[in-house]
């Protein structure tokens, strides 16, 4: 019996240098509590499936992730975006990041409050 999907699956190991052949890629969504320094634990469990996800398979992990948030809205936000960069760069270091880059900017197409939002792009080779 055979069955063919027309899907080639081809080992990382095996892809030529220097081609995306063998990149993965993941994205999630987190939120923090109001006026709060660190994920909840349902955050932290959203974040860590998705960096894990996208290295699942691959042999060069770790994982490059990029965290991007809101600009904050005055100096009391700055400080509390701080602290909560500071947190969730320790954490997405745990989860299997090799580096995470911030970036406040745009987060298009997120619901709900914009604000207390991080979006997790995570890529690995």
């Amino acid at each position: 019996l055979t069955l063919s999907t027309g899907i080639e699956v081809t080992s990382p190991a095996h892809a030529a240098a220097g081609t995306s052949q063998g990149a993965s890629s993941s994205r999630a969504v987190s939120y923090f509590l109001p006026n709060a320094t660190h994920l909840t634990r349902a955050a932290k469990a959203v974040l860590w499936i998705s960096v894990n996800r996208a290295g699942h398979g691959t042999t060069t992990a770790p994982a490059a992730c990029t965290v991007t948030h809101r600009p904050p809205n005055g100096s009391q936000a700055g400080v509390l975006w701080q602290q909560r960069l500071a947190g969730i760069t320790a954490f997405l270091n745990r989860a299997g990041c090799g580096t995470v880059a911030t970036i406040a900017g745009s987060l298009t197409g997120v619901t709900g409050p914009q604000a207390q939002a991080v979006r997790v792009t995570t890529t690995t080779e």
